[in-house]
């Protein structure tokens, strides 16, 4: 989301190196991606470190950048889910460069805060199949102040913040390494804390679909109701579309993404109600790395990982 950063950041430098990050109220994540124009980068970095109590978090950052030596290293940053809102939309006819101004008019009443106070970065869906002469985007609208207390965090640690990223296009930097990726897959995440989770459908590195989920109420699981059965419905319109607009062909993979006792409720109903494949995420044999064997590590820290994997260009 360069645009979100335009106001705020001067233009670095781009490496073959990147510092992922990404945090909640629980701790902070972060990965360390090398070779990034490699076909198979390699991950030297990937945790997930709790918050100390009388420890600011531009301290925190600071510590483990220099114990891991990292200081140099351009940082990407991943927003969490609930500080932004996703939106579909045609594209305004307006130049690239006035695209995501005119979108934050477009979708201001959809906004729970006022459009002054928005900032605004928008990227195109996809139409290989040419089904429709408007070009849509997704237009991701964060709150001003959300933005800022993001930054500020990094301002007094001096460290070089090269762009900031939003979730679902995390996930879908590490989706693009999957052997799935060039027919299709879908990705259902949930982070082990907060109300939502998030579906992609995605191809080749493109992300086509992508929209929120909710997770699963406690108060429907104790009456007894099937978790996954009102979710397979959703998913599987969603799964209907991309193939009718997107793909002419089924999505047969869906990899479930979620802490373990969630995905044990899931994966049975989930696999009965949709025409798909339920798998796991397995990363350890698409990089250089040993991915952490933690659960809870490994699911927060998938954002931190997929900002590291953002696509980079050598610098001339």
């Amino acid at each position: 989301m360069n645009s979100i950063l335009q106001r705020f950041l001067r233009k670095k430098t781009i490496d073959d190196a990147q510092v992922g990050i990404s945090w909640d109220d629980t701790g902070l994540s972060i990965a360390l991606a090398r070779g990034l124009t490699q076909d198979t980068p390699m991950i030297e970095l990937f945790e997930h470190i709790p918050w100390e109590d009388g420890t600011g978090r531009s301290l925190t950052l600071n510590s483990l950048a220099k114990a891991h030596q990292i200081q140099r290293i351009p940082f990407v940053y991943c927003l969490d889910m609930d500080a932004y809102a996703l939106f579909p939309n045609d594209a305004a006819d307006v130049p690239l460069e006035e695209l995501a101004q005119a979108m934050k008019w477009t979708v201001r009443d959809r906004l729970d805060f006022s459009v002054e106070e928005a900032v605004v970065d928008c990227f195109f869906i996809p139409d290989p199949i040419r089904v429709s002469s408007q070009r849509k985007v997704y237009v991701a609208a964060a709150h001003k102040t959300d933005v800022q207390k993001c930054l500020d965090v990094f301002r007094p640690t001096r460290l070089e913040l090269k762009a900031v990223e939003i979730t679902e296009l995390a996930l879908n930097n590490i989706a693009s390494f999957l052997p799935e990726s060039p027919k299709g897959l879908a990705l259902l995440y949930f982070p082990p804390t907060g109300e939502w989770g998030c579906l992609l459908v995605a191809r080749g590195g493109s992300l086509f679909l992508a929209r929120r989920v909710a997770a699963m109420s406690m108060d429907a699981l104790e009456l007894g109701i099937d978790p996954g059965h009102a979710m397979a419905s959703d998913v599987q319109r969603s799964l209907n579309y991309a193939e009718s607009n997107f793909f002419h062909q089924p999505v047969e993979i869906l990899y479930l993404v979620a802490m373990p006792e969630t995905d044990e409720m899931l994966r049975n109903s989930l696999a009965t109600h949709l025409n798909v494949r339920i798998k796991s995420l397995q990363l350890d044999f698409l990089f250089k790395t040993a991915i952490p064997s933690d659960e809870t590590t490994f699911i927060l820290g998938l954002p931190a990982l997929g900002a590291a994997l953002r696509s980079v260009e050598m610098a001339e």
